[in-house]
């Protein structure tokens, strides 16, 4: 009887249910709102165990707070100028108690010399250490043979071959190599269980971009249940900012405020290592920017390190940045391949980011695609994924001039990517935090998130004793709690001027307010390419309006926002510059953005001034030893 009653209580519930939603149809006469509730109803409580689903409707997030158009993009592929890094033909292949043996291939090495000098190669290895300040040591060059074994006394190892002819001595192979030591540190063998955390970001790749170029990728992590965030928005123009929000929680210019009156808030990974984590950390920038920031602000560095091969070689052949004998990027991704094998049986934090194949204007991230999804695969077949979360990400879309014409570019510069793989054991464990991860792919979600995250994630093993870490926006949770429907960008933590929850328009040109925006634009780049102070006998040319790439605009509480693209002569130096408007008040939203590689600008005593200056030589009758830096 209680069974019967208890079915009868059931069905009047569903009809009842079913009831509710046909009145709020019904009634509701808003499309928006109708779809408002079926896509923030639909996606956060019915969302599939497969993660991955198409695209739907016209939104990427439909939520009370948030909606962002769902535009499709042309991507203009560079130019595949066929040409790739030297061929290895030195391997070095890791031992027990870190030991090394190295391989010749002969096949190889006959393309750096004739086969009848084959036998007069001598090779020898230096081990490479680098001081607090950057400076590099070599030790002495110590010969070996094919199958020659070694002990591993630094990561870093150079190998040099040379043939001895009649008169001299020529170099014929030259190459640089980065091996893991595993470290058997007592302090570290701690208790410590699950779980583990490997970073991988990729500069300047938004959603857009990695669905057109990297399918193989793409295709790996549908297949295998990883979370896709569409939502996903920058906080500010500036790509280091964003970069760095992830592991400080602060913005450039917070963290470098902060720096100045004492010491910084320690880096993420510097939580992980104090818990007992090894961490590694990695960037294939030829700038080093992460790394010289880390310097600067006095961040204790991680236990492994890939540099510093990359300031000992780091040139363009072709689509390829090459370090040696094979492209940065590889360089990286193998290091963090051995990094989180060597230690998938201990606690790990890994962070390495990838900038070679985007973030210049002639990269294809389409040529690492094949190599990332292998190294996802790779670590899931060994196990890492086990107690693993990893994280893929970038910190902001193109900047390119040539993207700049449509509507759909503006959400691309702005939506980078993020996906994450959430271990298996922890879904299982955790099941309301797993299911908060899954709702959330579809709200507004930031950089501090995920810096939250990462924190949270160790939460789960170490208490962290440092409060103040959260406080840097309060209204970030991380992905392990709910996140509001309700959320905006201003609640977020996100600038104004990257908010994607605006509906962009194209107004004409000929508007009054688009006039008087571009004359202010144009007025204000006029006046600080002439205020910029130059070494001796260099001057910065005259600035003019060349052409109007595009206009966009947008209304939000009151104002109206102009999204300009110019190009300015000389040399077709292109700005994004956002005007805002107010009762026929006209004001700049800064910072000014730079569509194309300040070059021209070298001549600047000023790093800010390089993108406001096409350099000249003036008329000079005195001898100076000042001279453009070098590229």
């Amino acid at each position: 009887m209680r069974v019967r009653i208890g079915k009868v209580r059931g069905l009047l519930t569903k009809l009842l249910y079913v009831g509710c939603l046909w009145v709020l149809f019904t009634s509701c006469k808003n499309n928006k709102m109708i779809s408002q509730f079926v896509s923030s109803f639909k996606l956060r409580n019915l969302l599939p165990s497969s993660t991955f689903f198409s695209e739907f409707n016209d939104y990427l997030i439909s939520t009370p707070g948030c909606h962002i158009p769902n535009h499709a993009m042309m991507f203009t592929k560079a130019i595949n100028y066929n040409h790739k890094c030297p061929v290895r033909a030195i391997f070095i292949k890791s031992l027990a108690n870190n030991k090394i043996l190295f391989q010749i291939n002969k096949k190889q090495m006959l393309k750096y010399v004739k086969k009848s000098m084959y036998s007069r190669i001598n090779c020898c290895y230096k081990f490479v250490t680098e001081s607090k300040d950057g400076k590099l040591t070599y030790s002495k060059c110590s010969g070996f043979k094919n199958g020659g074994k070694v002990k591993l006394l630094q990561e870093t190892i150079r190998v040099t071959c040379t043939v001895k002819n009649k008169k001299d001595t020529n170099i014929i192979y030259d190459d640089i190599y980065k091996v893991i030591i595993k470290r058997n540190d007592k302090k570290r063998a701690t208790k410590l269980k699950p779980w583990n955390v490997l970073v991988l970001g990729m500069s300047h790749m938004s959603r857009m971009r990695f669905y057109n170029d990297m399918p193989k990728t793409g295709n790996f992590f549908k297949d295998n249940d990883w979370l896709d965030f569409r939502g996903f928005n920058k906080i500010t123009r500036e790509a280091l900012s964003n970069v760095l929000v992830l592991l400080a929680g602060k913005t450039l210019t917070a963290t470098k405020a902060q720096s100045l009156g004492g010491p910084v808030e320690k880096f993420i990974w510097n939580a992980y290592q104090n818990a007992g984590y090894v961490t590694a950390f990695g960037e294939d920038d030829r700038l080093q920017l992460l790394d010289n920031l880390a310097r600067q602000l006095n961040i204790k560095p991680t236990d492994h390190k890939l540099q510093p091969i990359y300031r000992i070689d780091h040139r363009r052949i072709g689509n390829y940045m090459c370090t040696m004998k094979l492209p940065s990027g590889i360089h990286l991704l193998d290091y963090a391949h051995q990094f989180v094998d060597l230690y998938k049986n201990k606690n790990f934090f890994g962070f390495f980011w990838l900038s070679s194949y985007t973030q210049h204007y002639d990269g294809m991230p389409s040529l690492i695609d094949s190599e990332i999804a292998q190294l996802f695969g790779n670590i899931k077949n060994n196990g890492v994924l086990n107690n693993t979360f990893v994280i893929f990400l970038s910190e902001t879309g193109m900047k390119s001039a040539n993207s700049k014409s449509s509507i759909a570019s503006y959400y691309e510069e702005r939506l980078p990517m993020l996906f994450m793989w959430v271990p298996l054991e922890f879904r299982k464990k955790y099941i309301n935090e797993y299911n908060n991860i899954k709702s959330n792919q579809i709200v507004l979600v930031t950089p501090y998130d995920i810096n939250h995250t990462l924190k949270y994630i160790l939460e789960f093993r170490v208490k962290l004793t440092n409060n103040s870490i959260y406080n840097t926006c309060p209204k970030c949770n991380g992905l392990f709690k709910n996140i509001s429907l309700t959320r905006t960008c201003t609640g977020a933590g996100i600038d104004e001027n990257v908010c994607t929850c605006r509906d962009y328009s194209t107004p004409p040109y000929n508007n009054f307010n688009v006039q008087t925006s571009l004359e202010l634009a144009v007025s204000y780049i006029k006046d600080r390419a002439r205020s910029v102070q130059t070494i001796t006998c260099m001057i910065c040319e005259e600035m003019e309006l060349n052409s109007v790439i595009s206009v966009h605009s947008y209304f939000y509480s009151n104002q109206t926002y102009y999204i300009l693209a110019i190009q300015m002569q000389p040399r077709n130096m292109t700005y994004g510059v956002t005007v805002v408007v107010q009762k026929y008040n006209f004001s700049l939203v800064h910072p000014i953005n730079s569509l194309t590689p300040p070059v021209t600008g070298r001549c600047a005593i000023r790093t800010e001034d390089t993108m406001y200056c096409a350099c000249n030589v003036t008329f000079c009758n005195i001898q100076s030893s000042d001279s453009l830096p070098p590229q």
